[in-house]
């Protein structure tokens, strides 16, 4: 390191004495010393653990947890996040939440309570789905739009704001099994309709949506047919029709079935197991 010295000048007693200042020196007290720093005691020392998950209780990992004073931490795959804090009362804010989950402004935590799950509420990603998306029970879902039958459009972020839960059915008109399974499916659904609304859309492109109107029509179906315009159907990575993913309030896939129902009853078990 370059050092720089500069010229000194050396006065004598006498010399120094003249240049005096004429105010007295005022002694120094202890006030005018630095303060020792105050030792924490570690029995007020914490472990504040975190978890944050759906609606549901799956974890939901990399969301961003602050608590004011003490730093930010990122939830691990387990949703879970550890700080070692003082015993105090803080707000906590979560932050980087991902695509369709809510959290609310703040939480507040105390010095009596260390552990503390933060549920968020969710809606269905009113954003495009990215290629190459496969779904799996307790994924959020992207929206589904499209027109039905009765030429209406038909949403399934507006439609869960007023039903608990959306049934998407995948079939072909090919499908024995499919069109075996729709009588049972109809049956139910007159007694569930005030909770529940169903989307079957139509996987083959050789099926005009002229042709997926005469066939409600012929089986005197009255829930919502469409296409499968979005290929919906590959999301549920199965090679395999009828098809059925059903839709929480909350956007959330809570079940997901391959293959037909063969009466009324296993449909309406499978609707309420999650009313």
């Amino acid at each position: 390191m370059k050092k720089t010295i500069l010229p000194l000048l050396v006065l004598s007693t006498l010399a120094l004495a003249a240049c005096s200042p004429t105010t007295p020196s005022v002694p120094t007290t202890s006030n005018d010393l630095p303060s020792e720093p105050t030792s924490v005691n570690p029995e007020d020392m914490v472990y504040y653990r975190f978890t944050i998950t759906t609606s549901g209780g799956s974890p939901i990992s990399d969301v961003t947890i602050n608590v004011e004073g003490v730093g930010s931490k990122v939830s691990d795959y387990k949703g879970k996040a550890v700080f070692h804090a003082l015993k105090g009362n803080y707000n906590v804010t979560l932050t980087n939440l991902p695509l369709g989950y809510i959290a609310l402004d703040s939480y507040s935590i105390n010095d009596t309570e260390y552990n503390y799950t933060f549920e968020l509420n969710s809606e269905v990603i009113d954003a495009e789905r990215p290629k190459n998306t496969i779904y799996e029970v307790g994924d959020l879902v992207h929206n589904i739009v499209f027109e039905d039958n009765y030429g209406e459009t038909q949403n399934l972020k507006e439609t869960l704001k007023t039903k608990d839960l959306v049934l998407v059915n995948l079939w072909a008109s090919w499908c024995g099994p499919c069109v075996r399974e729709f009588p049972h499916i109809e049956k139910a659904y007159k007694s569930l309709s005030d909770r529940l609304e169903i989307f079957a859309l139509n996987i083959e492109p050789d099926d005009s949506m002229e042709d997926v109107k005469n066939f409600a029509i012929d089986h005197e179906l009255s829930f919502k047919f469409g296409k499968d315009l979005t290929d919906f159907y590959y999301t549920l990575n199965t090679e395999y029709i009828p098809a059925s993913c059903l839709i929480n309030k909350q956007g959330i896939i809570v079940d997901i079935a391959i293959g037909g129902f063969s009466n009324e009853s296993s449909f309406t078990n499978f609707i309420n197991e999650h009313l």
